[in-house]
């Protein structure tokens, strides 16, 4: 695999499938009904660069299916990429890796 081979496409949506695992704007918070304590966390940034990750990796695909050079590295990148992307949506709102 060489850097050359990967489209402008499939390297944004690395870099941002990226960026998603360094951003942080996170709100939780408790409340307490009838002696139940509930909590909520929600990673905005996550949500956001994951959504982005998705779109990005999902058009990166179907791009990458004309190519003659690199297109089976440039559809698994983007693949994972819509994985990851995947991730941090349920990271966002809080279903994986939350402190709830």
């Amino acid at each position: 695999m060489k850097w050359q081979e990967l489209t402008t496409l499939t390297k944004s949506a690395l870099l941002v499938a990226a960026l998603g695992f360094v951003l942080r704007f996170t709100s939780t918070g408790t409340a307490e009904v009838d002696g139940q304590i509930s909590c909520t966390h929600v990673d905005f940034a996550a949500l956001c660069l994951g959504g982005i990750a998705m779109a990005l990796g999902g058009v990166g695909t179907f791009k990458a299916r004309d190519l003659e050079v690199g297109a089976k590295t440039n559809i698994w990148l983007c693949l994972m990429v819509v994985a990851i992307g995947l991730l941090h949506l349920m990271r966002g709102l809080g279903l994986v890796g939350g402190p709830c």
